[in-house]
């Protein structure tokens, strides 16, 4: 993720050292984060920083596990608490820093109209604090995200290159923190189905991220995904699976077998075993996936809908064209209330769903995965 600034996790150690037993560098570092000299920081202003400290740290944790629920929950009490505050630079830092946080956890819950919202408040404020730069590219850098989880291509491509040049502004071209423009740019050509061109952008990812001093294994995990995805539509398989495992041995050693990046990275090999025309060992994959998702998501959300086209895929590979339009239509249903009757995967599984109506003798070329 792109670095957001510092103030937030200047309240996390005031938090550290009320709790340590040092009231005084406690009462320290929340003056900073607020832009205040000790002197001017009075015992409220402090209890409300290391208070607000303790949510962000709490959401954190919470968004680490896939607990989208409980980050918004504490990210939203902590703006509550920021907004009492006197206005300031420092206050509007703190804002433009938690801001974001929420605007994402909101977009990973489904919930798209709201995460545009506070994501346009957030760039707000990051927009009137030029001695920031970085923080604003952070918040262009979600709006990308969102622009491509809702179909806005376009959109999407303008956000990122705006992140990206911010920080090549800042930092050089050979910064690590570009490596999630990268790696998001390259998610979005995949989405775009052009992924001849997204190649570069991910290979540039790993590379930097690569780089990266202290070693950010999770975001290497995560580029590694995207290069996989990018390998499968280029039908280079065992290049794309070792992509896989390797990102998978990472989440799972670090975060358990039941964490929703396990699922991402099974998604992905059960794509790859379906083409392979494993299909006993895609199908076990494909629900594994779906299991885990499911209980870090709920059984409602877009991502679970997109198991369910895939296994519809699976389905029509093997001849079971009546099972494939059951999976279909519960998925087309999700889709559609989660993202309209127009976004691009809708018309993916649209188009799926009257394949396997029409009964075809065999699975036609061309058929969408997600």
């Amino acid at each position: 993720m792109i670095r957001e600034g510092r103030t937030s996790w200047t309240l996390v150690r005031a938090c550290q050292a009320l709790s340590w037993g040092a009231p005084e560098e406690s009462a320290r570092l929340a003056g900073s984060a607020l832009g205040l000299q000790p002197a001017q920081t009075p015992p409220y202003l402090a209890a409300v920083a290391r208070r607000s400290g303790a949510l962000i740290a709490l959401a954190s944790a919470a968004a680490a596990l896939r607990d989208h629920g409980t980050a918004i929950a504490n990210l939203l009490e902590a703006e509550h608490l920021l907004r009492r505050l006197p206005g300031s630079k420092g206050r509007d830092r703190w804002l433009a820093e938690v801001l974001p946080r929420l605007g994402n956890e909101l977009r990973l819950a489904g919930d798209y109209d709201q995460s545009r919202l506070v994501l346009e408040r957030a760039e707000r404020l990051a927009s009137a604090d030029l001695a920031r730069p970085l923080q604003l590219a952070a918040v262009r850098n979600h709006q990308g995200i969102l622009a491509k989880d809702t179909g806005r291509f376009a959109e999407a491509s303008e956000r990122y290159t705006m992140a990206r040049k911010a920080i090549e502004s800042q930092l050089g071209p050979a910064a690590p923190e570009l490596a999630a423009v990268y790696h998001n740019l390259a998610g979005l050509l995949c989405a775009q189905g052009r992924f001849a061109d997204a190649g570069t952008p991910a290979l540039r990812a790993v590379a930097l991220r690569m780089k990266a001093r202290p070693p950010d294994a999770e975001g290497l995990a995560s580029d590694l995904s995207v290069l996989g995805t990018v390998l499968i539509g280029l039908d280079m398989f065992e290049q794309a699976e070792d992509s896989f495992r390797r990102s998978n041995a990472i989440w799972s050693t670090r975060l358990g077998h039941e964490h929703y990046e396990v699922a991402v990275q099974l998604n992905g090999l059960a794509v790859i075993h379906q083409a392979q025309h494993q299909f006993e060992t895609a199908a076990s994959e494909f629900q594994e996936a779906r299991r885990i998702k499911e209980h870090v998501l709920g059984p409602a959300h877009r991502e679970i809908a997109a198991l369910l086209n895939n296994l519809g895929t699976l389905e029509t590979d093997r001849g079971d064209h009546v099972e494939a339009m059951r999976l279909y239509v519960d998925a087309l249903r999700i889709f559609k209330a989660a993202l309209g009757d127009r976004h691009p995967d809708v018309v993916v599984c649209a188009s799926n769903l009257q394949r396997a109506r029409r009964r075809l003798a065999s699975a036609p070329s061309g058929i969408g995965k997600l």
